[in-house]
């Protein structure tokens, strides 16, 4: 999430400072696009935490 989040934002900020219109779309919108493709891949490539990680959340949850 934090990589989507950096890489998502330093294009903002590039695109922005150099005043770049891509396909005449915003800063925002292809931002929000890299964001999601940066997420969805990472959350594609890792794999989903273990039990005890799920044991301690619950735990955390309970009280």
């Amino acid at each position: 999430m934090i990589s989507s989040v950096v890489i998502a934002g330093s294009l903002v900020l590039w695109l922005e400072a150099t005043s770049t219109v891509w396909l005449g779309q915003g800063s925002g919108i292809w931002g929000l696009l890299v964001a999601v493709t940066i997420f969805v891949g990472v959350s594609l490539a890792t794999s989903a935490p273990n039990r005890r990680a799920a044991d301690f959340i619950d735990a955390s949850r309970s009280g």
